[in-house]
């Protein structure tokens, strides 16, 4: 029994859930770079970017940071040469390129502050 409390304990405190996301967009970028009539492939990473900032509020850490924004510059970069509509808040404008705000990044993390609006 006590295996099981210490092996939730370490996941929940650790963020490793993040790069579960973020593999899944790359994913779908190299799909698309290697067959690119599969824009679905790049519709379905647009997906799930709220799910990497979800873990981004839940687990602040500066290298997740740097990761979620070069894989959404990614992103969007290659939905751009593919036609496909990218919602107005993933798209950068200045430094602010994702649903995570500056103020937001240092303050401690609710799952009330995730907004669940669907895509545009």
């Amino acid at each position: 029994m006590s295996d099981v409390k210490v092996a939730s304990k370490a996941a929940s405190s650790q963020g490793l859930s993040f790069w579960w996301p973020i593999h899944q967009i790359k994913f779908g970028i190299t799909l698309w770079r290697s067959n690119p009539s599969m824009t679905l492939a790049l519709e379905q990473s647009l997906e799930l970017l709220p799910a990497s900032d979800f873990m981004i509020k839940m687990w602040p850490s500066n290298e997740h940071l740097l990761e979620h924004n070069r894989t959404l510059n990614e992103l969007v970069g290659c939905c751009m040469a593919a036609g496909v509509h990218v919602p107005a808040r993933f798209t950068p404008s200045g430094s602010r390129n994702s649903l995570i705000t500056s103020n937001q990044r240092t303050k401690a993390a609710s799952p009330s502050d995730i907004p669940m609006a669907p895509l545009d």
